[in-house]
């Protein structure tokens, strides 16, 4: 569930999605020992995660995958991260 702006440097509560950007990720499956952790996980699926930036965040943010698979937010216009997700989504 998201509860927070997924740009770590925010403190904006999601709310009841009047304002920002939600943003649907598709991961690869998680590796043979994470499936070991989660018995009800499909392994031959691909994992959709959600995240939301705050108004003020998605006019400057986006969410992307990085190069080993994990999610940072990214200044629009630019490939390289500025920070690592906050821990309130999912």
């Amino acid at each position: 569930m998201i509860t927070t702006c997924a740009n770590a440097q925010c403190n904006a509560s999601f709310g009841l999605m009047q304002s920002g950007r939600i943003f649907r990720i598709e991961r690869p499956s998680p590796s043979a020992s994470k499936v070991a952790q989660d018995l009800l996980w499909d392994s031959s699926r691909p994992r959709i995660e959600h995240y939301w930036l705050c108004d003020k965040c998605a006019g400057q943010f986006t969410v992307v995958v990085d190069a080993e698979g994990g999610i940072i937010i990214s200044r629009i216009g630019t490939t390289s991260g500025i920070s690592n997700t906050n821990s309130g989504l999912s």
